[in-house]
């Protein structure tokens, strides 16, 4: 749900108090969506070996969700001292946010999976998230 006031609102944000041009802020926008086309594949390979260790996938979720909760205050909260490289924070938190939600979701997600491993049950169970997430 975060990625909505990111795409709608942060723009407006960085273009009406810091400046940061709109062109700008889409390359910037642009490469950080790829830069975590690269990133989730590999936090999803981190979440499968620690799940093959033992560990639970909750455990990436309850580290990721306060590392996403502080780069979206970061994001949309720059701090004055970063206002002379805010193009530079601009990316760095977007980068922050993008990990930290893949973090949360790919766990979460590979959760769901590992509930059945009936195909029906699976494609239940993804409806069912995905309803909610919507009404949400």
């Amino acid at each position: 749900m975060l990625t909505l006031p990111v795409y709608v609102h942060v723009p407006k944000l960085y273009a009406e108090h810091y400046g940061l041009g709109l062109a700008t802020q889409g390359v910037l926008l642009v490469a950080a969506r790829g830069l975590d086309a690269f990133v989730d594949p590999l936090l999803g390979l981190l979440s499968d070996r620690a799940r093959a260790r033992g560990l639970d996938r909750r455990l990436f979720i309850l580290l990721g969700a306060p590392l996403l909760a502080l780069a979206a205050w970061g994001l949309f909260a720059p701090p004055a001292a970063v206002l002379p490289f805010v193009a530079a924070w601009f990316f760095a938190m977007l980068v922050v946010v993008y990990s930290a939600l893949a973090l949360v979701q790919v766990s979460h997600y590979a959760q769901g999976a590992e509930l059945t491993l009936d195909a029906t049950e699976r494609t239940r169970v993804t409806a069912l998230r995905e309803t909610f997430a919507l009404a949400g």
